[in-house]
């Protein structure tokens, strides 16, 4: 993670996974869909605290 735009470049791509698996949950039955919300839930705000720091120049 060099530069800013690789980092972006790299969170882009980390959300458009879990849109992916997010546009898939209802194909799980309801406790499956639950744990896998939760794990969505939790990569997501690890995605966009990582692109905050990014924003304010910190490095992950």
């Amino acid at each position: 993670m060099q530069t800013p735009e690789y980092l972006n470049a790299y969170l882009n791509g980390m959300q458009f996974v879990l849109l992916a698996i997010e546009g898939r949950i209802d194909e799980f039955d309801d406790e499956e869909r639950e744990t896998l919300r939760a794990f969505l839930d939790e990569y997501h705000e690890i995605a966009m605290r990582m692109r905050e720091r990014s924003r304010l120049g910190v490095s992950p």
